[in-house]
């Protein structure tokens, strides 16, 4: 599978429930990125009598590399760093937002998967009553056809590796009765 095809099975799986916007032109490596929002609320016999709202976020940037370095990795994720972070609006109702890097690649050094595997940005707002921020970042190398996240993009890297290997079968999901 090349790096094109990964990319366009990804948005395929994103954009059901994502905004996607694709990148002409750009300097670096972007090539789309992604955003969801949602809006939940509680009330009690009426709809206006609001007990919570709870807003939750999702932005993600898909960035595509032949070879993916260490400072690549950190240079892409300070990208996502200065354009996500002021998109966050800790009102209250506020309760999560998600900073997302997917980064395709054909070959990443051992420094970039380390670095992502040990990313670990959060951020709480107010001791977390208007929310919190978390930053995920995934590696899809195509060479090893391996997937690298942090512990935050586990939901992320597990869509990642469906799509690199659809033919291998889920076990322990479900029991087959006789």
């Amino acid at each position: 599978m090349e790096r094109r095809d990964l990319l366009e099975k990804a948005i395929q799986g994103y954009a059901p429930y994502y905004d996607i916007e694709r990148v002409e032109n750009d300097p670096g490596s972007l090539v789309a990125t992604a955003a969801y929002h949602e809006h939940g609320s509680g009330y009690l016999l009426s709809k206006k009598a609001v007990l919570y709202t709870a807003d939750k976020h999702e932005y993600v940037w898909f960035f595509s590399l032949p070879r993916l370095t260490q400072a690549l990795y950190q240079s892409c994720l300070d990208r996502v760093l200065a354009e996500g972070m002021p998109k966050i609006d800790p009102k209250p109702g506020h309760m999560s937002t998600n900073l997302v890097a997917v980064f395709l690649c054909d070959e990443a050094e051992e420094g970039a998967l380390t670095a992502a595997a040990k990313c670990r940005i959060r951020k709480s707002f107010q001791f977390s009553l208007r929310g919190w921020m978390e930053v995920q970042t995934v590696i899809a190398e195509l060479g090893r056809s391996a997937v690298t996240g942090n512990t935050f993009a586990r939901d992320t890297a597990n869509f990642l590796k469906s799509l690199l290997h659809p033919q291998m079968e889920r076990k322990n999901l479900f029991f087959k009765i006789k």
